[in-house]
């Protein structure tokens, strides 16, 4: 058998990381409860004019994300 010379890795195959480093990937599931209907179809009418893609959970996820930003500032 010949072996190959693949020259220095300059990334780790493996990695190790510990609970506090796990705990900021990933997801996690939450639910919103008592959402005004009315948002629902603001939402709705939006996405059949064009203004809108993806899904409503996506939108909120999104709109979370930003708000969480701008309170950090």
């Amino acid at each position: 058998m010949t072996r190959i010379n693949l020259g220095s890795i300059k990334t780790p195959a493996l990695t190790t990381t510990t609970k506090e480093e796990e705990a900021d990937f990933g997801t996690f599931n939450m639910s919103l409860r008592d959402m005004p209907k009315r948002v629902r179809t603001h939402f709705k009418r939006l996405k059949k004019e064009g203004k809108i893609t993806g899904s409503m959970n996506e939108y909120m996820r999104r709109a979370f994300i930003l708000q969480l930003e701008r309170d950090d500032m």
